[in-house]
């Protein structure tokens, strides 16, 4: 039977009708008399069968020659020894709020997911390089729930917090009641629940929420006990009001972290792989799903030529018009390298260019990392999340479950070949 491949470009006019080309390439198999796809069907894209994320005109480059991001600096947000109570931290979140940054991460008493779990933070204004104290963004209940990520957003005159409830006591475990959210108090200057209850079942937040061209707010993150991939979409700029959008995967998925990318009615899906026993780790690359309808429907999540591992991503654009993915790559240590691409601007996808964020022990923290009980040279720098400020990209990230790290880096350094 004869197969056809076909090139889908999307392209998109502007208002002042300037056509901006959106290179969303996607690999499309038509098989004529009968479908060959493994994919299911949907009434919008039918027989995808990847999403290219990377320039595929251009090998990925091997890890020894993706050069280290100029005139990058770092600086430690949390370090788990000055809270001997909290021997876990992971999954930091971050926004600019009123001329201050706000981290906040997750802290467990014993390991990560205990019943203790909840979400700390500390705040700088000097552009992260010192931290106040420890303060707490959103708890759980004892025996009842606990708190394991807060995405934070500066919005209409308030830092907002949305939280990620999961069981606790007998309901232990990767069970994911919903979404809460918290706000920062103007009169007492703590976070307080702003919803008695979770505002939208089963549905938990892992990025930022970023604003659509129609208006509706966008959060990537994941449902249904933790299996499948979602976005929670608002009613319009009312930050209380959201409904899930599942994206379809082959197969349940464990840890389908999801980060998202929007350019016009275009959204783009950056989903975390599974790890199949069968797959070994240098050949992870990251799904992905693309939606032409501002995220209320999606195609099913695809593999793409992204090679990433298990490890969640984050994606955002840049005031220069490019879109950036940060992410773990599959060469290398597990966990061990950051990288961060970027696409031309005013293009969506793919990315085309690619530095180091962190690998490794750099050599101006290997000092400290020493002071801090950890000499090793490898490490699992991971989770990272960013917000641009005044043309400079910070970059959050935990380092090894136990610390909290910043990175600050000029966003004319990404345009550099």
């Amino acid at each position: 039977m004869k197969k056809r491949m076909l090139i889908l470009a999307c392209i998109v006019t502007s208002h002042m009708k300037k056509v901006i080309s959106i290179i969303i390439v996607l690999v499309i198999s038509i098989s004529f008399g009968q479908s060959q796809s493994v994919i299911k069907k949907n009434e919008i894209w039918e027989d995808v069968k990847s999403v290219i994320l990377w320039d595929s005109t251009i090998p990925f480059p091997k890890l020894e020659n993706i050069p280290r991001i100029p005139n990058i600096e770092y600086s430690l947000v949390h370090a788990q020894n000055k809270s001997p109570e909290w021997k876990h931290l992971h999954e930091p979140r971050i926004a600019w709020h009123k001329g201050v940054l706000f981290v906040s991460f997750s802290h467990a008493g014993v390991f990560e997911a205990d019943e203790t779990q909840r979400m700390n933070g500390k705040r700088s204004s000097d552009g992260g390089r010192t931290w106040s104290n420890l303060e707490t963004i959103a708890s759980g209940k004892s025996g009842h729930w606990r708190t394991e990520t807060a995405a934070l957003l500066s919005a209409k005159g308030k830092l907002w917090g949305f939280t990620g409830r999961y069981g606790g006591g007998k309901n232990y475990g990767k069970n994911s009641f919903g979404m809460e959210i918290h706000q920062l108090d103007r009169n007492t200057d703590k976070f307080t629940p702003l919803s008695s209850d979770v505002v939208l079942e089963s549905f938990v937040p892992f990025v930022q929420p970023q604003r659509m061209k129609n208006g509706n707010w966008i959060i990537g993150g994941h449902i249904n006990k933790v299996q499948h991939s979602a976005v929670a979409i608002s009613k319009g700029n009312d930050l209380t009001q959201w409904h899930a959008v599942k994206i379809e995967t082959p197969q349940p998925s464990e840890f389908p972290e999801t980060s998202i990318l929007t350019q016009g009615k275009y959204v783009v899906a950056i989903i975390r792989q599974a790890k199949e026993p069968e797959l070994k780790e240098h050949r992870l690359t990251a799904l992905a799903a693309v939606s032409k309808n501002s995220g209320e429907t999606f195609s099913p999540a695809l593999s793409t030529n992204l090679p990433m591992i298990n490890s969640k991503p984050f994606s955002g654009t840049l005031s220069t018009g490019q879109h950036y993915v940060i992410f773990s790559p599959s060469e290398g240590a597990w966990r061990n390298t950051l990288l961060i691409g970027v696409t031309n601007p005013g293009e969506l996808l793919p990315l085309r260019r690619v530095w180091k964020l962190i690998e490794g022990t750099p050599f101006e923290l290997k000092d400290q990392l020493i002071s801090l009980g950890q000499p090793n040279e490898t490490h699992q720098w991971a989770y990272p999340e960013a917000i641009e400020i005044k043309g400079t990209l910070y970059v959050t990230f935990s380092q090894d479950k136990r610390n909290c790290w910043i990175a600050r880096i000029p966003i004319g350094e990404l345009n550099k070949k």
